[in-house]
């Protein structure tokens, strides 16, 4: 026989049967060509029709007779990008031939960028054919690298023709790439955007950030004139790009694993075009990563140039770190010659020195690699402050004169790149999401703006109590701000937002730098923590320094200037200062500056935040002398009145507990285990003084010391209710970790204590001197929470996909497909699959159900259960059930978080770990990723399975085929003993060519493929259309459900699989992989084994 490959989607392949089918096939002769794959027999090998073919409609005959007449060249493009843009020109000369001889009226381009096989980045572009006048339809592939094109031509919608994925070359003269991380180097980069010798002039802008969450990434700047655009790292999605972990550490890791990829996306451009330039933009405490990115990639010193910006105060100290002997210079020296050295090793070697891929390792060598590389630059903040040690700074000099050092103003340049321009000033603006309404409340209430700058939420030392004595000091001249660090955004973090708000302290965007806030609102007054913009900050416009001495100060030129720095007071501070302060209590030394100390006759104040009390002192001598004192009115506890239970950290289910449910006087308070009982559940009510009384609801006894005794180890019980004993009250205190702490009016230094901190049933509840002790902590669970529906997220009907903040590659699944109620949820592999697709509706209630697309069912909480790890299941909707609404709240950064109505409690991946099959629970608000989801659109699972269909339609021709099995080529599939009967069974047998292993293939409206057995004319059919593994295969009289209704795709080796139209996660299967004749044909969770691979061998 004569064999030739067909052409089919850009590509051949010869695919060769089997000897057994075809010595069977050349036994039943056929007069017309059939394909074997992607192979084609020639007819001048068959003898004669034994199959007559339905008659086609009308109009699709004609089609049908028109394509006929069409040459396979006449269906090839030819793709031409155009050099130093993102478009693509797509010409064909036969456009206008394809639309007139009514075979095609559209075609669709997609372009794809891939990252080690995975997709990142796609967008597609249809054309109408009828639109063609000679000329190229231009493609944007919206982002530079090697993009995979493909072509689909569609006639009326339907697919009729399609291209596998071309790779073209979308290149650049010059590109900037820029993995930047910190928030100063960010804004440096971000401004220079713009202006007359801006960034974009000298072509695109590759961006990958740290601080992801500074930049609206669906708001970057686009070419327009001379400039270039900026697009973000396309070897990332969209969601990993903008995501911004809420913790510091996690996101500088991410960082430096995107700066791997960063590494090899320029390595590909290179390969694409070796004749381009690198521009690279880096912070310079990543000195490693231009071995990594220039070095590695073997980039010609003359196509590469170097900018390292400074972060700060960091990098000076960095800088002294490593310069601090009495001969720098020879210390410099030493540095560039093993900086050298790995360079040279990297051209050599095509990787980077192991010691350079240490980040910590690599920070020396910042000054060594500017001053060898003639390409490189070093943009700093001030150059005052690099300084040298050892050498009364002679080195630190040199370094501050060198042209390669650059100072960098940030309100320089907003005054010359962004203020000048109405469209710079607004694409600014629209690139960081600027609000100009941050203030509105101060501008409205006559009131001058005080702006707290805190540090990292997770190692913010004793900021409420920071804050309270501004406030009290200041008072309410001021409307007080609060402005996070960037990366720790506050928002994402509960516990600080309801410090904020029980505060009165309102919240500015953390991600924007405060060097842009005060430039566009100048009138700004500063207090809070160390940060490097105290040195942009004018002369009398900063207040008051957290967690600083007086002389800590003084010795940094950016704190001097100041009205008081605040410590606070430790076993170390000095025994006069001590003295001065209440033992026990959470007291603050405040220092003043000289100016308020002549104006206000006092140089310190003693700040009792315990009691809310500072007391004001001027030095005498050796000793001090009180001259004023000033109370603050703040009493807001650390919960609201209301019932609760009362929970240890020392467990997740450990619980203040009235030992045997007793309702007596003297009963015990011990540790226990959650059962739900009376005996656990405690009504706390405040006096007018801000002190709690903690009843039982079981006993409506109170929780009481027993004989008022505020000894350590003075047992803890429960007694009748006296409003006049102290005994009986309880001042509950926040600690930073968003826990509290039971506190004794008998000694604001007792507090409630677990006995020797043991989390085991029956522990016993004492007093004992206050120590921070995980012992001495507790969380108050609301045993009837209170979740609004206001301020959440808006989000349209429409089904979705979570995946978890901790690792961008699991998604929440339903265990085991199962369609069960009480079926956990878990985490799991991103599949696709129908049980990691929901349905987000909103309810009249304004709440919204999340329903699984594949079960039917809602997200649950276990019987509404209010303690922290709680199961969450799916259960059958009811849409008066608070334990399947869900209050969704977006956070900064792109991630949501999930509150269930009933429980108060937080959708929460148990223990943080992003493994296959780990439990989703419910917990208290913790501010950590594992709280955080990314809730990503994507099509009804029908819907996508539709477009599927179409996409797929041209996969398989119709016509009549038998089917063999990857199994074993003698084996194909048959109906059981030739049956014309509905439910008569489909197996693989013997190939024996009769009519019951025939199979006529037809195309819906849709694409998919109907499989007729020719012997029967009974349609392949799913028992009862059941959409589960294991179910039956059967024969049965077309009736249009999905269960008659399937996708051929392209599988493994030229084969091809079969998928159900029921699920995209179920398809044709061999049951057990079973390769004997009479093996059963059933649905099975797909997979690429060769019990779902299939060959089609056409005969008609």
């Amino acid at each position: 026989m004569k064999m030739k490959a067909s052409i089919n989607s850009g590509g051949a392949r010869a695919i060769f049967m089997g000897t057994a089918l075809a010595l069977a096939l050349t036994a039943f002769p056929v007069s017309k060509a059939f394909a074997i794959n992607e192979t084609e027999i020639s007819p001048e090998d068959t003898v004669e029709d034994t199959f007559v073919s339905e008659e086609l409609p009308e109009d699709e005959a004609a089609v049908q007779a028109d394509s006929s007449t069409v040459d396979e060249s006449q269906w090839e493009c030819a793709f031409t990008p155009k050099r130093n843009s993102t478009l693509i020109d797509i010409a064909n000369a036969s456009f206008g031939d394809l639309y007139n001889k009514g075979v095609a009226d559209e075609v669709k381009i997609t372009g794809s960028f891939y990252y080690k096989g995975q997709l990142t980045r796609e967008t597609s572009q249809s054309f109408l054919l009828s639109d063609y006048n000679g000329s190229a339809f231009v493609f944007d592939a919206q982002n530079y690298g090697k993009v995979s094109v493909a072509v689909e031509y569609s006639l009326h919608g339907t697919p009729v023709k399609s291209y596998d994925a071309v790779d073209v070359a979308v290149t650049a003269d010059t590109y900037n790439i820029s993995p930047v991380s910190a928030t100063l180097p960010v804004t440096f980069f971000s401004l220079n955007l713009w202006g007359e010798n801006c960034i974009r002039s000298t072509g695109p802008v590759i961006a990958m950030l740290e601080r992801a969450n500074s930049y609206d990434w669906n708001n970057l700047p686009q070419p327009a004139g001379d400039l270039y655009g900026v697009y973000g790292l396309p070897y990332l999605t969209q969601d990993e790009i903008s995501y911004q972990p809420g913790d510091f550490d996690k996101a500088s890791d991410l960082f430096r694993k995107h700066a791997d990829i960063v590494a090899d996306y320029v390595h590909d451009l290179m390969e694409l075009d070796p004749s381009s330039h690198i521009n690279l933009y880096c912070v310079d405490y990543y000195t490693g990563l231009i071995q990594r990115v220039i070095y590695a990639n073997k980039i010609p010193d003359s196509q590469y140039k170097i900018v390292l910006m400074s972060d700060g105060s960091y990098s000076y100290n960095e800088f002294t770190s490593s310069y601090n002997s009495k001969d720098n210079s020879a210390k410099n020296s030493q540095l560039i010659s093993a900086w050298n050295t790995a360079k040279a090793d990297a051209y050599k070697n095509g990787t980077a020195d192991s010691d350079f891929l240490n980040w910590d390792y690599a920070n020396d060598f910042l000054w060594a690699l500017v001053d060898t590389e003639p390409n490189a630059q070093w943009w700093v903040a001030r150059k005052d402050l690099i300084q040298s040690q050892g050498d009364d700074n002679s080195f630190g000099k040199q370094v501050q004169s060198n042209d390669k050092v650059v100072q960098v103003n940030i309100s320089n340049l907003l005054k010359t790149n962004i203020q000048p321009s109405e469209q710079n000033t607004a694409e600014f603006k629209a690139l960081y999401n600027f609000n100009d309404g941050y203030f509105k409340a101060a501008e409205e209430n006559g009131k001058d703006v005080m702006m707290f700058l805190g540090t990292r939420v997770t190692s913010e030392q004793s900021f409420s109590e920071y804050a309270r004595f501004a406030q009290l000091y200041y008072g309410d001249s001021y409307e007080y701000y609060y402005k996070g660090h960037p990366g720790t955004p506050s928002s994402l973090y509960p516990n600080k937002v309801k410090q904020l708000e029980d505060l009165g302290i309102t919240d500015v965007d953390s991600s924007v730098a405060a060097e842009l806030i005060l430039f566009f609102n100048p009138d700004i007054y500063l207090s809070g923590y160390q940060s490097s913009t105290y040195a942009s900050v004018p002369s009398g416009m900063a207040k008051g320094m957290f967690e600083m001495t007086k002389a800590q100060g003084l010795a940094q030129p950016q704190y001097s200037d100041m009205d008081y720095w605040s410590s606070r007071i430790t076993d170390a501070t000095d025994a006069t200062i001590k003295a001065l302060s209440v033992s026990g209590h959470s007291n603050f030394l405040v220092e003043f500056s000289d100016d308020v100390s002549s104006a206000k006759g006092y140089d310190i104040a003693i700040w009792d935040a315990t009691d809310s009390i500072a007391k004001f002192y001027k030095k005498e001598g050796a000793s001090y002398r009180l001259v004023d004192q000033s109370k603050s009115d703040y009493q807001k506890p650390a919960v609201e009145a209301g019932e609760y239970i009362i929970k240890s950290v020392l467990s997740q289910r450990s619980v203040l507990d009235v030992a045997g449910g007793s309702q007596s006087d003297c009963a015990n308070i011990q540790l226990y285990s959650y059962n739900g009982t009376a005996a656990q559940k405690w009504s706390v009510t405040f006096d007018d003084d801000g002190y709690a009384t903690i009843k039982n609801v079981g006993s409506g006894k109170v929780l009481d010391v027993q004989y008022g005794n505020s000894s350590s180890g003075t047992n803890v019980w429960q007694y009748a209710g006296s409003d006049a004993n102290k005994a009986q009250k309880w001042r509950i205190a926040a600690n930073d970790d968003g826990t509290v702490s039971i506190v004794s009016a008998l000694s604001s230094t007792s507090a409630i204590d677990i006995s020797n901190g043991s989390s085991a049933n029956g522990s016993n509840v004492q007093l004992w001197n206050s120590n921070g002790s995980r012992a001495q902590k507790f969380t108050f669970v609301a045993t009837s929470p209170k979740v609004s529906a206001d301020g959440q997220a808006d989000i349209a009907d429409g089904y979705y996909t979570f995946t978890t903040a901790t690792d961008l590659k699991h998604k929440l699944d339903v265990q085991g497909w199962s369609k069960s109620n009480g079926a956990p949820l878990q985490l799991w592999d991103s599949t696709d699959g129908e049980n990691q697709t929901f349905r987000i509706q909103k309810q009249d209630s304004g709440f919204y159900s999340i329903t699984s697309a594949w079960s039917g069912k809602s997200l649950d909480v276990d019987s509404g259960c209010v303690m922290p790890g709680s199961k969450i299941q799916q259960w059958a909707f009811s849409e008066d059930n608070g334990n399947q609404k869900w209050a969704i709240y977006a956070n900064e950064g792109g991630s949501y978080t999930l509150r269930n109505v009933a429980s108060g409690l937080y959708l929460t991946l148990d223990g943080n770990r992003a493994e296959n099959g780990n439990a989703v629970v419910g917990s208290l608000a913790n501010g950590l990723e594992n709280q955080r989801w990314l809730i990503a659109q994507t099509k009804e699972p029908y819907k996508s399975m539709d477009d599927w269909a179409r996409d797929n339609a041209a996969v398989l021709e119709d016509g009549v085929y038998v089917i063999q099995s990857g199994l074993r080529d003698e084996l194909v599939l048959d109906v059981a003993g030739g049956s014309k009967n509905n439910s008569a069974n489909v197996q693989l047998y013997d190939v024996n060519l009769s009519n019951a292993q025939k199979w006529q293939v037809s195309h819906d409206e849709n694409g998919y493929v109907n499989f007729t057995n020719v012997g029967s004319g009974k349609v392949l059919d799913v028992s009862g259309g059941t959409s589960a593994a294991g179910a039956n295969v059967q024969q049965y009289e077309s009736n249009g459900s999905k269960a008659q209704k399937w996708i051929v795709v392209e599988g493994e080796d030229g084969r091809k699989a079969i998928v159900s139209a029921l699920s995209a996660s179920l398809g044709l299967d061999i049951a057990g992989a079973n390769s004997n004749r009479g093996a059963n044909v059933q649905l099975y969770t797909r997979n690429v084994t060769n019990a779902q691979s299939f060959s089609f061998y056409k005969l008609v």
